[in-house]
């Protein structure tokens, strides 16, 4: 029973922004699951404590007594604080705070069963369960390879803005995208030293062209998500989309940039899109009725 369970956070952890995946089970059922990194702009949003919070939103409470948490990872520091906060007295974790350690160089080494000690051994705590496997999934996103094995660079930052026009988005055919023959956002690599709204703006007047101009306070943040890129899956890239407050108030022309602009409507055949639109945007404009 604990391998079900654990194989559930491995996957999540697979899936995940970040390689870390959490499962919450009571009396047989599962109550919450979470990856790292699915709330945008939330340093906090940890596996765990999202899964917390699911748990007791579905519970509609904020005691979580008799249930066990099932993390690929065993639990930092701030998630043992909202497991215990919780009243999850079981925990079960995969790979070590020591695996994370060496993979990923960016953890506080203090093991779960030390912070057990200074909670009076209230927990129960069930050490290594698949770890190899979960300690698999950390090794190949932090060691920057793909499913295939392919070495990769870890991530490239990417920015994109949908402008919308009666229920209609802005989408593009680049240069580079027509070898694909996808429409993608107007958009494109983070510089060093920008913001994610400065590369926004600078994209756009680039692309756009004809002296067009957005502030960063027409800008809105809205997703936040990895992915292989359109242009070589070799590549990962973190794309960060913006949503735009403001119409386009100039010609839209082709240019050294941009092939062709297209209003694209939901109904419309949704393939000539890239993963980036298909997948996270239009699913977004649904659920925000901002598109029909």
């Amino acid at each position: 029973m604990e391998e079900k369970y654990m194989k559930m956070a491995i996957e999540l952890a697979k899936e995940g922004v970040y390689p870390y995946g959490a499962v919450i089970v009571k009396d047989g059922k599962v109550i919450g699951e979470a990856s790292s990194g699915e709330i945008n702009f939330d340093p906090t949003a940890r596996a765990e404590v999202t899964a917390i919070r699911r748990a007791c939103e579905a519970l509609k409470t904020n005691d979580l007594s008799g249930a066990t948490i099932y993390c690929s990872a065993e639990p930092c520091l701030m998630c043992f604080g909202a497991i215990w906060w919780a009243n999850i007295r079981e925990i079960v974790y995969g790979a070590s705070i020591k695996d994370s350690v060496a993979i990923n160089n960016h953890e506080i080494n203090v093991k779960v069963r030390d912070l057990n000690r200074l909670a009076l051994n209230e927990f129960k705590i069930t050490r290594n369960v698949l770890g190899k496997e979960a300690r698999s999934v950390m090794q190949k996103w932090y060691a920057k390879t793909n499913d295939q094995g392919i070495e990769v660079n870890r991530y490239i930052l990417v920015v994109g803005t949908a402008f919308i026009r009666k229920g209609k988005l802005l989408v593009s055919m680049s240069q580079r995208s027509a070898k694909k023959g996808k429409y993608t956002l107007v958009g494109g690599g983070v510089e060093p030293g920008e913001t994610f709204k400065e590369a926004a703006i600078r994209e756009c007047r680039e692309e756009i062209g004809n002296k067009f101009n957005i502030k960063p306070e027409e800008l809105k943040e809205i997703l936040c998500f990895r992915e292989p890129a359109l242009s070589d899956p070799t590549i990962n890239i973190e794309m960060h989309m913006m949503l735009a407050l403001k119409d386009i108030d100039v010609e839209l022309k082709a240019n050294e940039e941009i092939r062709e602009f297209k209003w694209f409507s939901l109904g419309e055949d949704e393939t000539i899109l890239s993963t980036a639109i298909k997948d996270h945007f239009i699913p977004w404009a649904k659920e925000n009725k901002i598109m029909y």
